[in-house]
C-alpha cells in the first residue's frame, strides 16, 4: 500500500472512531498486530509492512476484514470493507453480499435463541423450586 493510501485510511479511521468512545489506536493493525506501542500517529514510516484498517465500530470493538458478526436474526455475516460512501459491505451466511447501512442490528454475539432462553428460564425455576 502506498504511503498516501495508508494516511487516506488512517483519516477514514480518524473520523470513524471519533465520538464512538474507541480509541484509533486500536483500529490499526501491523502485520496482524494492534502494536500501537510501536505506532506512532500519522507516521507510517514501514510502508513494507502490512497495515490494516477497522472498518467499522461494532458495540465499541473495532471490526476488521474477516471479522464474523451476527445479526438478530440469526444471520451470520462476514465483513468484506466499506465501500466509497463508507458504507459496511458484509457476505452474508444466505450466500448474498450486501452494504450494511445500519450497523444497529449487528453482535459479536450471536443472538440468544428461543429454546437456549426457556431451558434456561427452565433450569432457574427448577433451581428456585417455582
Amino acid at each position: 500500500m502506498k504511503r498516501s493510501d495508508l494516511y487516506r485510511e488512517w483519516a477514514r479511521v480518524q473520523d470513524m472512531c471519533e465520538g464512538s468512545g474507541t480509541s484509533s489506536l486500536l483500529c490499526v493493525r501491523r502485520n496482524g498486530k494492534c502494536d500501537f506501542h510501536e505506532f506512532t500517529i500519522g507516521a507510517f514510516h514501514d510502508t513494507d509492512s502490512e497495515y490494516s484498517f477497522a472498518q467499522a465500530i461494532v458495540e465499541g470493538r473495532p471490526a476488521f476484514v474477516g471479522d464474523v458478526l451476527f445479526c438478530e436474526d440469526d444471520t451470520t455475516i462476514v465483513v468484506r470493507g466499506v465501500d466509497k460512501r463508507g458504507v459496511l459491505i458484509a457476505d452474508c451466511s444466505n450466500g448474498k453480499t450486501g452494504a450494511l447501512y445500519t450497523i444497529d442490528f449487528v453482535s459479536w454475539n450471536p443472538p440468544l435463541s428461543v429454546r437456549s432462553l426457556e431451558d434456561r428460564i427452565t433450569r432457574i425455576e427448577n433451581h428456585l423450586g417455582i
